[in-house]
């Protein structure tokens, strides 16, 4: 299906010129306008200039691969509790989605950015950097908080020992978001647990150069992933995903 502006244009250019050039025009407007309408309505090229995750609107969104992106954004979270392992704009981009946070950080510059932007629904804590502290200090504060969480994000701090930590604490149809997943110890650590499926959302991300994975895991009753869930069209001149464009 051809209906993207990159071929409107092209076809305006080429009802101008004769039939070979037409087609010309088309493939031309096709093979450059194309990354370019990418890069400026995804926000990937407002997110270069910034250093951060960033729609194109300005936005918050997490330091994920677009096609994740897409897929959460269409999710309904309103009632939702996210437990986040790294901080930043994906804390942000949960706060506003959501309705609670809880993030683990060992970074303190990026922990004061956090409680600076951050609603008042969003709990950040400061980490250990070590590993062993880093799991006993999670255990504990996991354990004190006495909760269960929709969503477990992945993103930072010991990956693949926090997935392996996160698991007992994800509520009954929740998920876990796991990025980079193509690193980090992370098939190793979900081999130990069978009873999830997993979907690999493979592509860009806001300011990087090259495609990366973020997966996302689940159980059969994930309410994420029932077949009552929207489908939305991602068209960029449609202008109607949820979040990114309001």
């Amino acid at each position: 299906m051809k209906d993207s502006k990159s071929t409107q244009w092209a076809d305006r250019i080429g009802g101008l010129l004769g039939r070979r050039a037409r087609k010309l025009a088309r493939r031309m407007g096709t093979a450059f306008l194309t990354p370019l309408s990418f890069a400026l309505n995804s926000g990937h090229f407002r997110s270069a200039f910034a250093e951060k995750a960033l729609s194109r609107r300005g936005k918050a969104i997490p330091w994920f691969t677009y096609p994740a992106i897409d897929f959460l954004v269409a999710r309904d979270f309103s009632a939702s509790s996210i437990l986040e392992f790294g901080g930043g704009q994906s804390t942000n981009f949960w706060g506003e989605v959501a309705r609670d946070v809880t993030t683990f950080e060992t970074d303190a510059g990026w922990i004061e950015e956090i409680k600076r932007i951050a609603g008042r629904n969003v709990e950040v804590y400061d980490a250990p950097v070590e590993l062993e502290q880093q799991a006993v200090f999670v255990r504990q504060t996991l354990d004190s908080l006495d909760k269960k969480f929709d969503v477990i994000i992945v993103d930072g701090l010991h990956r693949s020992a926090m997935f392996e930590i996160a698991v007992p604490y994800l509520a009954d149809g929740g998920m876990t978001v796991c990025d980079n997943a193509e690193g980090y110890g992370f098939y190793e650590s979900w081999q130990k647990f069978p009873g999830f499926m997993r979907v690999d959302f493979y592509g860009h991300a806001p300011d990087v150069i090259h495609p990366h994975a973020t997966s996302i895991l689940f159980r059969d009753n994930c309410r994420f992933t029932d077949n009552k869930n929207p489908v939305y069209q991602r068209a960029y001149h449609l202008k109607r995903m949820p979040y990114l464009d309001e």
